[in-house]
């Protein structure tokens, strides 16, 4: 199987939880031998756990990353229940300065563009944070660094390379794209597939034309 998220106790190396697929595994041997701990997670055969990260100011509590969502337990992994159900979410994150604050990155797929979600109850309630910044930026990877009231954001891009913003945590808001001339142009997803969307909020637009980074035009 595949394992992705691997999670070591930093008070005791010999307890260790994994996730396999769509399964999580404990061990209090440092591997010698695994305990299937999956209880209460609805996961299709298709599904797959993609992080898993445990609360810093609570040992029990773990929250994991998944393509249906996000899944909580409060009891050490002996019991899970899904807590937000959303497609493709890979990173977790909770802030070691606010109990309560977490974040989550969904990235670029072929049925969703970027986007990160908060919680400021450890998981119970999530909120999608809207910025052009996810709406325009296609990405395959996210990471996260919290500070007291802020989250700063960076994403590997499929054609900008690593980009950095900061969320600010009391607004839930973050940087917006702008044209330069008129600061109403915005064209997604990015990328794109057999669709594009131009917004010029609310104007006429009279003709599109689409060309490739070497110049080439394509539409």
């Amino acid at each position: 199987g595949l394992i992705y998220a691997i999670h070591i106790d930093e008070s005791n190396s010999e307890h260790v939880l994994i996730s396999v697929n769509n399964k999580v595994y404990e061990s209090t041997n440092g591997g010698t031998s695994w305990v299937d701990i999956s209880n209460g997670l609805s996961l299709s055969s298709e599904d797959m756990i993609f992080d898993l990260q445990r609360n810093p100011n609570n040992p029990e509590m773990y929250l994991l990353a998944a393509q249906s969502g996000i899944y909580k337990t409060t009891d050490g992994g002996q019991n899970w229940e899904q807590v937000h159900s959303d497609f493709n979410v890979r990173k977790l994150k909770f802030s070691q300065h606010t109990d309560g604050h977490v974040i989550a990155g969904v990235p670029t797929s072929s049925y969703n563009s970027s986007k990160v979600l908060y919680s400021g109850d450890n998981g119970d309630t999530w909120t999608t944070i809207t910025t052009d910044m996810f709406a325009n930026t296609g990405t395959y990877s996210m990471d996260f660094s919290f500070e007291e009231e802020s989250v700063e954001v960076y994403m590997a891009t499929l054609d900008l390379g690593l980009v950095k913003f900061s969320i600010d945590l009391s607004t839930l808001s973050g940087p917006e794209f702008e044209n330069a001339a008129t600061g109403k142009l915005r064209i997604y997803p990015n990328p794109a597939h057999q669709l594009i969307t131009v917004d010029l909020a609310g104007e006429t637009i009279q003709q599109v034309e689409v060309y490739t980074s070497s110049g080439t035009r394509v539409l």
